[in-house]
């Protein structure tokens, strides 16, 4: 039983940090709603909680995330110097649940099932995201009254205030789709189902930047695959090769 409300506070917590609440919360577009806050505060006290439950059977190794608290610390040094510091010491607090959130995961969880964990809450916020274009348009689609620029009329936004954060969250949903695909047999069709729908969103969103996250970030995944089965000269052939297809590819982005 408390397995199964782990796994659904870890796939909410997934949710809530792929951005999916935001807009709903704060249709300003800004992450200071209390209720929002609130919700972040909640995940990383349980993460917290959970840690020391945990501790108290099998030890963590905290030395296994000193690197990354290391950051942490430095962010939290940076208040002595930020122009608000109110301000600032919120955003580290943030910074500190959300690591421990991080850490929870890692904790709880092998590293196959926290890609279910992440693909669920990838697919959750998709089908929101439908439901918000077709049966909420005013809310899921932009209006003429809520954009900057009258080319992103009509562009669908899901449950996000912009197309673009749209837009990356369905071109992350088509690159890991694609991983999924590739590298688990069982429940394959699933998986293409899934990346066949993150394509429809992704083209939904006009969106340059998820047209050419989720061609470039599935095809590397394809490439791997293929890399995995050639012997070492003929993948040092291929990785020599695509170093001018890479620059190409980073001025379009840029572009």
């Amino acid at each position: 039983m408390y397995r199964n409300i782990q796994i659904l506070i870890a796939i909410f917590g997934l949710f809530y940090m792929a951005g999916a609440l935001t807009f709903l919360l704060t249709p300003q577009g800004a992450d200071s709603s209390p209720l929002f806050q609130q919700i972040g505060i909640l995940l990383g006290v349980y993460a917290l909680l959970d840690l020391v439950r945990i501790n108290g059977k099998t030890k963590v190794a905290l030395e296994r995330y000193a690197a990354i608290l290391l950051l942490v610390a430095y962010a939290a040094f940076s208040i002595l110097w930020a122009v608000d510091p109110d301000l600032a010491t919120k955003r580290v607090g943030a910074l500190f649940l959300t690591f421990t959130f991080g850490v929870w995961l890692a904790e709880s969880f092998r590293a196959s099932h926290i890609l279910n964990l992440m693909l669920a809450a990838l697919v959750a916020a998709c089908i929101a995201s439908f439901v918000a274009i077709f049966a909420f348009p005013e809310f899921g689609i932009h209006q003429a009254t809520n954009v900057i620029n009258e080319e992103s009329v009509g562009a669908w936004r899901g449950m996000y205030n912009h197309k673009n954060d749209f837009g990356r969250m369905a071109a992350l949903t088509v690159v890991l789709g694609t991983v999924m695909a590739l590298n688990r047999r069982k429940g394959r069709l699933y998986y293409v189902a899934i990346v066949g729908m993150a394509l429809v969103l992704v083209a939904g969103s006009v969106s340059s930047q998820a047209i050419l996250l989720s061609i470039l970030g599935a095809g590397t995944a394809v490439l791997a695959m293929f890399l995995r089965w050639r012997t070492a000269a003929e993948r040092a052939m291929v990785l020599l090769f695509l170093v001018p297809f890479s620059i190409v590819a980073v001025l379009l982005a840029n572009i």
